[in-house]
């Protein structure tokens, strides 16, 4: 049986890079000995071939919907 975990939270830019660690595998989890590294290669992403970066990705799509011309804050919430 397949399901899907959608989670919204708000988060500053600094918080994303720590999403993107946990989400891609891009470091081993020192706080979580259940992951079972041989089966990662199971986990796939219906979009994206490879990793992305997440701050690149959640500016370029604040920036195709933007409608003003200010700046975004650095500290803004995405």
């Amino acid at each position: 049986m397949s399901y899907a975990v959608c989670r919204m939270q708000k988060m500053k830019s600094h918080d994303l890079k720590g999403i993107q660690f946990h989400n891609q595998r891009e470091r081993e989890s020192k706080t979580n000995p259940d992951i079972d590294k041989d089966k990662s290669n199971e986990n796939y992403d219906f979009i994206n071939d490879g990793n992305i970066d997440y701050n690149e990705r959640v500016k370029e799509i604040i920036e195709s919907q933007k409608t003003g011309i200010r700046k975004t804050r650095k500290d803004a919430v995405l």
